[in-house]
């Protein structure tokens, strides 16, 4: 294992805690599931209409497959 992997995945997991530890990440159910209307056409990155718990979920999610990724090719 290189070191840069190393510290890839050590910070996707110090930053994964800190999203769950911060958000939550535990909605049962998905905001653009529940309410796929009101996000059919998003303003900005940075919609305040979205829950925070389930965009930290995504994020997280995201940041787990970039380590199994960094993983599968060492």
């Amino acid at each position: 294992m290189k070191v840069i992997d190393y510290l890839d995945i050590l910070i996707a997991r110090i930053m994964i805690w800190r999203l769950k530890k911060g958000y939550g990440c535990n909605c049962e159910t998905s905001d653009l599931d529940d309410f796929p209307e009101e996000h059919t056409t998003a303003k900005s990155v940075f919609d305040p209409g979205r829950c925070a718990s389930c965009r930290a979920k995504e994020v997280v999610d995201w940041l787990e497959d970039y380590i199994k990724l960094i993983k599968e090719f060492m």
